[in-house]
């Protein structure tokens, strides 16, 4: 019995011993981890602080050379982007933005400069195309009436004229722009005469107007003297009026749908010979009344319904002549898809229910045109 009891008191001593050793061996481990522990962690900080830097010098480099491109293309493209954002946003970071950029492109409040954009102007890419400009605003100029004028053979198609009309309007912005950027705008519209706009004649659209003209700024629009009306030769390109109404549409489906009640010119204007008034219609119109003096009143009422019939004959002519090219496949101005198809459909909208007949017969066949020079060879336009 005494030798199976020192027996279990020496294997407890055993046990004892080596747990001992054990614990002396984790806490040697421990204390060996613990004096690599700064080592460790000090490369991996390293390692991080080198993964953030190489993140940061290949996203500069890449917002560097998107700048680089974005203003190799045009310089005002990030600024007006920029304005564009800002617009979005509202309150005071707008306001900033606004006077940040007006700073820049009109130097300050001496001496500004604005622009009144009537037609593609009103676009804001197609004016960051020409030049840098600030904020812009939808106003009515009076005195000048916005028509289809503008006939350039050079690319096949009749852009917009403002000329000078007493009693009549139009709706637009005015742009602000810098004095120096003037000649690149007056080098765009090459053919049009810059003349001054007096402050009164513009009525901002906006009571809330980010823009507020003062006495001693200067407003210009650019007019045309010898307006060439559009014809089949030269007709209206749809590429061009997708530009005029997307930048109306940045201002509200209202505003672009008075741009186009307020332009003239969709309707192809045209008398057939010998139908038209003159001086030998004239004489003719006097002869009849000198007979019709005597005759019964029956025969007037006839007369009466045969010139209600030459009226809507010559109505049927004036929308029978095509001068509307459907060039959105192969725009005569501009790149194609420069104004998105959401923004298409909708301009369509607008003036299939504005424009009426005239968008009926739009044509995406140049030879439609061709032929349409047939009626203009019977017509004075």
């Amino acid at each position: 019995r005494e030798s199976a009891q020192e027996r279990d008191r020496k294997k407890e001593r055993e046990r004892e011993v080596m747990l001992r050793l054990n614990v002396a061996a984790n806490e040697a481990e421990a204390s060996r981890f613990r004096a690599f522990e700064p080592v460790v962690t000090a490369r991996k900080a390293r390692t991080r602080v080198v993964a953030s830097l190489a993140c940061l010098v290949v996203l500069v480099v890449v917002q560097l050379g998107l700048r680089g491109l974005s203003q190799s293309q045009h310089p005002s493209e990030a600024n007006a982007a920029l304005l564009e954002t800002e617009l979005t946003r509202g309150g005071r970071g707008r306001a900033a933005v606004d006077s940040r950029v007006d700073s820049q492109a009109v130097g300050g409040d001496r001496g500004r400069h604005f622009l009144v954009g009537y037609g593609s102007l009103i676009n804001r890419q197609s004016r960051g195309k020409t030049a840098q400009t600030g904020s812009s605003v939808p106003v009515r100029v009076n005195g000048f009436e916005r028509v289809w004028a503008y006939a350039q053979p050079s690319r096949g198609m009749t852009a917009l004229a403002a000329v000078r009309k007493d009693g009549a309007k139009l709706n637009g912005v005015v742009v602000s722009v810098a004095a120096s950027k003037l000649p690149e705008f007056d080098k765009r519209e090459l053919n049009y005469k810059r003349v001054e706009v007096p402050l009164e004649a513009v009525e901002m659209v906006s009571r809330t107007s980010r823009v507020e003209l003062k006495r001693g700024d200067k407003v210009w629009i650019y007019v045309l003297d010898r307006p060439a009306y559009a014809s089949p030769q030269l007709p209206i390109a749809q590429s061009y009026v997708d530009v005029v109404l997307a930048g109306c549409l940045q201002w509200g489906e209202e505003f672009a749908r008075e741009c186009v009640t307020s332009t003239k010119g969709w309707r192809l204007r045209c008398r057939r010979g010998g139908e038209s008034g003159g001086q030998g219609s004239g004489k003719s119109s006097g002869k009849s009344s000198g007979k019709s003096s005597g005759q019964p009143r029956q025969q007037s009422h006839h007369s009466e319904g045969s010139s209600e019939a030459k009226r809507k004959e010559k109505d049927e002519t004036e929308t029978q002549a095509v001068h509307w090219l459907d060039d959105r496949s192969e725009p005569r101005i501009y790149r194609r898809g420069f104004v998105p198809s959401d923004v298409t459909r909708k301009i369509d909208s607008i003036l299939s229910s504005v424009a009426g007949e005239s968008f009926k017969h739009r044509t995406s066949d140049a030879h439609a045109l061709a032929a349409g020079k047939a009626n203009m060879a019977a017509c004075a336009a």
